[in-house]
């Protein structure tokens, strides 16, 4: 079960930093993505990295919360 956790993403860092930079690294993969593409649609622009930017908010914070004794 673990190794599909850590393909499908949903498998979580030990510590938030960790965590946070996954994320943002994800994040930083799908703007090249869009630049090479050429994506010029605004709504892609937006919510995309936009929604990216909040699921990595929400499993750092989970991460943290999880590392709080």
């Amino acid at each position: 079960m673990k190794h599909f956790q850590i393909l499908l993403g949903t498998k979580l860092a030990d510590t938030p930093g960790t965590q946070l930079a996954v994320d943002l690294g994800a994040l930083v993969l799908v703007i090249a993505i869009l630049l090479l593409g050429g994506v010029s649609n605004p709504l892609a622009w937006i919510l995309l990295p936009g929604g990216l930017l909040i699921v990595a908010i929400v499993r750092t914070v989970i991460v943290a919360r999880r590392n709080t004794p």
